[in-house]
């Protein structure tokens, strides 16, 4: 036999291995595209409230499906105003579907966008303190530094605002020594020490608009020679505070007051 028919046979069979090898390829890749594989989807995103105040938390809900062919895991993350302040990661089997629940604060005043994937929603976040906003409390209670029965109310009006101080007019009626108005200035607590509540229960609170679920919380701090201990009860839907029992330690003993909301002209929440 020739070279080149040597060489033509060599060629055939070279031509022919690769053919096979090629085939052989196409129907590896084939069966590779018939893997089983996990496929995740966000079906739903909900938010605990579409209005909250500056500080005030809130919960996006979240509905996820895998509709793939093969279980596996997904990481769900929670993006505010294209910032990512959440994540968790689930496992969900082939077809099968859950709701998870990430929390989160309301930032900047206006309306922000919460995105997961491809899924946004929007909600209004507003100033805690407005210029304007007023407020009367029922106090009632002991004094141990005057060893007297309180039966009182206080009323406040802001003056001026801005993220972590405002000025209100308070005005108190009833109260022994001080009956008056004045115009005081704090630092904002609630809203910028949110951490430091602690959840105690939901439970049902008589309130001037009639019966509420409110939010139980625990919240302790020292401040010169007192120690202060509250209890607060909160409308999570609004961030408004309907009911406060505090007490208090001096060397005069222990005092005790409740303040309960009977007035406001925060008119855009809902229920009042």
């Amino acid at each position: 036999m020739s070279n080149k028919y040597l060489i033509i046979g060599v060629v055939a069979v070279v031509l022919v291995a690769s053919i096979a090898g090629a085939a052989l390829l196409l129907s590896n890749q084939g069966e590779a595209d018939k893997v089983k594989k996990a496929h995740f989807e966000v079906t739903s995103l909900t938010l605990s409230n579409q209005k909250v105040v500056t500080g005030q938390s809130l919960f996006a809900s979240i509905g996820m499906k895998n509709n793939g062919t093969a279980d596996g895991d997904y990481e769900v993350r929670l993006f505010l105003d294209g910032v990512q302040v959440n994540r968790t990661l689930i496992s969900l089997a082939a077809g099968s579907t859950t709701t998870v629940e990430l929390g989160f604060v309301g930032g900047a005043v206006g309306t922000s966008v919460v995105r997961v994937d491809n899924t946004n929603t929007t909600f209004d976040c507003l100033d805690r303190y407005v210029v304007g906003d007023f407020m009367k409390w029922h106090i009632t209670g002991y004094d141990a530094e005057t060893d007297t029965d309180i039966d009182a109310y206080w009323s406040s009006e802001v003056m001026s605002a801005n993220a972590t101080r405002y000025t209100i007019k308070e005005t108190y009626d009833g109260f022994p020594g001080i009956n008056g108005t004045y115009e005081h200035s704090y630092t904002e607590q609630w809203s910028d020490n949110l951490e430091n509540l602690t959840f105690i229960d939901k439970v049902d609170v008589a309130t001037a608009w009639g019966t509420k679920t409110l939010s139980h919380y625990n919240y302790t701090y020292d401040e010169g020679l007192y120690h202060f201990v509250y209890d607060l009860y909160i409308d999570e839907a609004t961030a408004v505070i309907f009911k406060i029992s505090t007490s208090y330690e001096t060397a005069e003993g222990e005092s005790s007051l409740v303040f309960e909301l009977v007035e406001t002209n925060l008119v855009w929440l809902p229920g009042i």
